[in-house]
């Protein structure tokens, strides 16, 4: 089934360290409250600096605040930690352990990403894991397709960009909706995806995305777009001072 709606993900901006943790966490706790009633995805837990126990005490903290919404949790590099915390997943850098191997120890409904540098790349690499994890070779998926097998290799390298309609197709082949093929996906790794996450930081983001899925209907939505757009052309056209 594909999703009616677009996957989002709001990633933490690693800024806690170990002396400033207890006074800092609560923010990012805050953050992930807000997310949750935005109806937000996902949020990454991308906090390098702190301790494995500051990350362990933060993500059951997280996973707390999130609490009964479909926002899910995940935890950046360590798969260990998101499990012991309940998390929904962790969330790897590319050079990591392959997909595969982690999930042999950390099934399904376990959600695993891997960051890429290209959009390309990023749904060639759920293409490939997908497709292996069904066990089916890259000659079936072609055939179902109906594209060669050295067009599927190029799609899974990321060598060939997959268009709209393809991935609908390749979707259909693997029994999956899209809202799989692109689970995971690092939106501050990908360019394309990147401007999301900071439109989402932007003071008053939150309150304005909760009011709009609030509103009941496409036609009193689309006129809040319209209204908010005609006041930022306002905005640009009144002279500073």
């Amino acid at each position: 089934m594909i999703s009616e709606r677009p996957l989002t993900c709001l990633i933490t901006r690693g800024e806690l360290t170990p002396e400033n943790f207890e006074q800092r966490k609560v923010e990012i706790i805050d953050t992930v409250e807000a997310a949750a009633r935005a109806d937000i995805s996902m949020v990454q837990i991308r906090e390098k600096a702190i301790t494995a126990k500051q990350l362990y005490t933060l993500a059951v903290e997280c996973v707390s605040a999130a609490g009964g919404s479909e926002t899910k949790i995940l935890v950046n590099s360590r798969s260990d930690i998101a499990k012991a915390a309940n998390a929904d997943g962790v969330h790897l850098p590319e050079d990591s352990v392959p997909v595969e191997e982690i999930r042999k120890t950390f099934p399904p409904p376990f959600l695993i990403g891997r960051s890429a540098h290209s959009l390309d790349v990023a749904i060639g690499h759920r293409i490939r894991e997908r497709r292996r994890a069904r066990g089916m070779s890259q000659q079936a998926l072609a055939s179902a397709v109906g594209v060669t097998f050295q067009q599927i290799q190029k799609y899974e390298r990321g060598a060939n960009r997959v268009s709209f309609s393809r991935l609908l197709e390749i979707a259909h082949a693997l029994e999956c909706g899209l809202a799989n093929l692109a689970e995971g996906l690092d939106v501050d790794a990908v360019p394309e995806l990147r401007g999301l996450n900071d439109l989402l930081a932007v003071e008053g983001a939150m309150d304005l995305l909760e009011a709009y899925r609030a509103i009941q209907g496409p036609r009193l939505r689309r006129a809040l777009v319209i209204h908010a757009r005609t006041l930022a052309e306002t905005t640009e056209r009144e002279p500073a001072g």
